[in-house]
């Protein structure tokens, strides 16, 4: 456990201040990004158990593009356990996950707006490895089919 606190080098943020609205520093991502997003638009229930495969894989393509991007677990509620676990370096899931660019949060809708942003309490930046770790052993929702859609998710975001 240890070595997932030395490699992770995690941030732990308790969002006291609003989310910022999209910003210029992040307009040409969104156009560079913007028919892969819509592609994954199809994938059903992507949002609803797939927003890590998405996070990680979306993370990969937005370093390709010569970004420096962050993985982010957004969690509404301390008390939820999953943010603790999180916190100790445990296997968990989240409320939700992005990627973070600059000023601006990303999942497989595009930017998100501040209004979204807001409703979530605590953040923490994960390493990719500690996320395909979660990915492997988390107990996910099930309402996303991860053994159809991840390869399709990672066939666009190639």
């Amino acid at each position: 456990m240890l070595g997932y606190m030395l490699q992770a080098k995690l941030r732990i943020h308790e969002v006291t201040e609003c989310f910022t609205r999209p910003r210029r520093d992040t307009k040409k991502l969104r156009e560079l990004i913007k028919p892969k997003l819509d592609a994954l638009d199809e994938i059903p229930y992507i949002n609803n158990g797939g927003c890590a495969v998405v996070a990680l894989e979306l993370s990969k393509h937005i370093r390709r593009l010569g970004y420096k991007p962050e993985i982010v677990y957004l969690f509404r509620t301390y008390e939820s356990n999953d943010y603790e676990r999180a916190v100790n370096n445990e296997i968990t899931t989240c409320s939700h996950a992005v990627v973070k660019v600059g000023g601006g949060y990303f999942d497989s809708s595009g930017e998100l707006d501040a209004d979204y942003l807001d409703s979530y309490k605590y953040k923490v930046a994960l390493s990719p490895k500690y996320v395909k770790d979660t990915l492997e052993r988390g107990d996910w929702n099930s309402c996303f089919n991860r053994g159809k859609y991840t390869p399709r998710i990672q066939e666009i975001l190639r």
